[in-house]
C-alpha cells in the first residue's frame, strides 16, 4: 500500500515527539520513578511519587510512593470531632448586684420577724364601737330585686334591696394615741371595759396593728 511509508513516518515522529530530550536536545532515557510519575500525572492523584538523590553510590534512585488515604483518613477523623458540641449553662450573680439581693433578704426576714405575733401587754383606753355596713341582698330573690331597682329606680326604696349588718369592732387607744385593734372569739364580751382604762394581754401584730386575746382574763382593769 503506498501509505504505509507515511504512516510509519508519522508513526516514528509522535514516539519522537512524546520521548524526552535533555538539555542539547538529544533523547533522555526514561527512569522507573518518571515513568510511575508520568502515569499517575495522566489520571487521578491517588499516589504521590517522589525521586530522591542518595548518597549511596549503589543506589541510583530512591524512589518513594506515598498513600494519601491516611491523610485522608485523619482529615475526616478531625472534621467528626469538630462536630461534637459542648453546652455549658452557668449561672452568675453579677457583683454589683449581690449587695441587694442580700439587703432583699435582710428585709424579708426582718419584716416576718418584726410582724410575728409576740406576746406583751399594752395599756390604754379600750372603746367599742359599732359599726354599720350596707350589703347587696344574697340570693335569687335579692338579684331579682336589684335587677327590678335598677330598671324601676323608684322602687328601690320599696323593695329594700340592700341589707345592712351591725358589728361592733374593739379598740384600744394607748398613751401615744395609737390604736390597736383588739381581736378576740365571738364568745369573749368587752363591754364592761367600754372607755375604761386597761391592760391587754396578747400577741401583737404590728404590720396590722393588732393584739389578739383568747379570753376575758387576758384584759384586767388598770388600778
Amino acid at each position: 500500500m503506498p501509505d504505509t511509508p507515511n504512516r510509519k513516518s508519522n508513526a516514528k515522529s509522535t514516539v519522537a515527539a512524546q520521548r524526552l530530550r535533555g538539555p542539547h536536545g538529544h533523547f533522555v532515557k526514561s527512569t522507573p520513578a518518571r515513568l510511575a510519575s508520568e502515569s499517575v500525572a495522566g489520571g487521578p492523584n491517588l499516589l504521590n511519587v517522589s525521586e530522591n538523590k542518595t548518597q549511596n553510590d549503589e543506589t541510583l534512585i530512591d524512589v518513594k510512593v506515598t498513600n494519601p488515604l491516611r491523610r485522608i483518613s485523619a482529615i475526616l477523623e478531625q472534621i467528626k470531632r469538630k462536630q461534637a458540641t459542648v453546652i455549658d449553662f452557668k449561672f452568675t450573680i453579677p457583683l454589683v448586684a449581690l449587695p441587694l439581693f442580700m439587703l432583699l433578704a435582710f428585709s424579708l426576714g426582718k419584716t416576718g420577724a418584726t410582724c410575728g405575733g409576740n406576746t406583751q401587754t399594752k395599756l390604754g383606753l379600750l372603746y367599742i364601737l359599732r359599726t354599720t355596713s350596707t350589703q347587696p341582698s344574697a340570693g335569687l330573690f335579692g338579684q331579682t330585686k336589684q335587677i327590678l331597682a335598677k330598671n324601676l329606680p323608684f322602687l328601690a326604696s320599696v323593695l329594700g334591696t340592700n341589707q345592712q349588718s351591725t358589728e361592733n369592732r374593739t379598740i384600744l387607744i394607748q398613751r401615744d394615741n395609737t390604736a390597736l385593734t383588739i381581736e378576740k372569739p365571738n364568745s369573749v364580751s368587752l363591754n364592761a371595759y367600754h372607755t375604761r382604762q386597761v391592760f391587754v394581754t396578747g400577741k401583737v401584730n404590728t404590720c396590722e396593728q393588732t393584739i389578739e386575746v383568747d379570753n376575758e382574763s387576758d384584759v384586767q382593769l388598770l388600778p
